[in-house]
């Protein structure tokens, strides 16, 4: 009996050993499952970070110079002076600061703009623009999808054809159809007054002069997020 015994508690040991064992070999593996799952999160992660390398072609324009001044302050107040009068002008270039009014393809497709700004007593200087094709680089949660809008917008900008046009604006007003980056909310105003005002007219040339001018400062603040990535 006492043998039976012995070999009783013997047995019972052993399982009492080999279940330590398995237990301890369970709570490792979920361990490593944990530590995986954490790595793969963080690569997720890294992928929301990437960088996103885009070009974009050249842009070839005209717009209505208004006026050449040698201080922002200046050039302001004529901005304000033509909001007064009806007329929604932007500064193009710094020091000098050109203010200037509407975007077109040619001095003639500006002709019908030049025509009224004259009779309203405004000094009108065509003036003709060419931006060369460069990349950019963009990092950061959002960076393909404002990528991708800034290569549309530049299409838009570079199409001539009314009907045209019409559709690449179309596509414009789809990227804030949901979500998007906050980097785009400025443009989200300007494609909503665009797409109600009527194509071919004044104020759409005007308005397509400030969709460059936002595109323009866009493509300013990107390059000097690169040079800090």
């Amino acid at each position: 009996m006492r043998s039976f015994r012995s070999l009783s508690a013997y047995f019972m040991l052993l399982v009492a050993v080999v279940m330590l064992v398995w237990f301890t070999f369970a709570i490792g593996r979920t361990y490593i499952d944990l530590v995986a799952g954490s790595k793969h999160f963080s690569g997720n992660k890294k992928m929301q970070d990437e960088e996103i390398v885009f070009k974009l072609p050249g842009l070839d324009f005209w717009t209505c110079q208004v006026g050449l001044f040698q201080s922002e302050e200046n050039a302001n107040k004529e901005k304000a002076r033509l909001k007064e009068l009806g007329w929604e002008a932007e500064i193009l270039t710094e020091k000098p600061w050109t203010v200037a009014i509407g975007l077109g393809y040619s001095g003639e497709d500006l002709k019908v703009l030049i025509d009224n700004l004259k009779q309203n007593g405004i000094n009108v200087v065509q003036k003709h623009f060419k931006l060369q094709e460069q990349s950019y680089k963009i990092a950061g949660n959002g960076s393909r999808v404002t990528a991708s809008f800034l290569q549309s917008t530049n299409k838009y900008l570079s199409t001539t054809g009314v009907l045209e046009k019409q559709k690449e604006l179309d596509v414009l007003a789809k990227y804030f159809s949901s979500s998007y980056p906050q980097e785009l909310h400025n443009f989200k105003q300007i494609v909503e007054l665009m797409k109600d005002l009527p194509s071919q007219t004044i104020q759409l040339k005007m308005m397509d002069f400030f969709l460059y001018k936002e595109y323009n400062n866009t493509l300013i603040r990107l390059s000097q997020k690169a040079k800090n990535l």
